[in-house]
């Protein structure tokens, strides 16, 4: 090779490395997609009001189960595009207690009124002191609108 030839490939090379490098700095620079289907986190800076929690707590839910049930509510406000500021807890129940379970599961049914007007028909499972898993169902039906999974804690069925 001359040199000539020696000196356009070197050029080549160092035109192909600065454009390399270009690409790879200026991706850093674009803003990253937001994954709306992930996990929502309770981030809301005006979280509703609850009311209604006493009569959880008078028939066994601790108020870690509480703190965790109002976490899973503003989970579904925040993902169904809802902002009540009032969230009321009324007519509890206690429905079952699974005692087949490592660790006995309470269930308990509840209905939810927002801002005054009745929205929810809930049941709530809790268990080992800390976790709940919460379910949401359109006033009067069985169709299921929410659930949470487990919050707090495992089963440990």
């Amino acid at each position: 090779m001359n040199r000539r030839t020696l000196i356009i490939a070197g050029l080549l090379a160092f035109v192909v490395l600065v454009l390399v490098v270009n690409s790879i700095f200026s991706n850093h620079s674009k803003p990253i997609p937001v994954n709306n289907s992930a996990p929502v986190t309770t981030s809301n800076s005006n979280p509703p009001s609850f009311t209604g929690e006493d009569s959880l707590i008078n028939i066994g839910v601790t108020n870690e189960q509480v703190t965790n049930m109002e976490q899973a509510f503003e989970q579904y406000f925040a993902s169904a595009g809802k902002s009540p500021s009032q969230v009321n807890i009324s007519s509890v129940q206690k429905l079952s207690v699974n005692q087949n379970a490592t660790t006995p599961i309470w269930t308990i049914g509840f209905d939810v009124d927002l801002d005054g007007i009745k929205t929810y028909s809930a049941k709530m499972d809790y268990f080992n002191f800390t976790g709940i898993r919460l379910y949401l169902y359109s006033p009067g039906t069985t169709n299921l609108l929410y659930d949470s999974q487990d919050v707090g804690a495992s089963t440990g069925t």
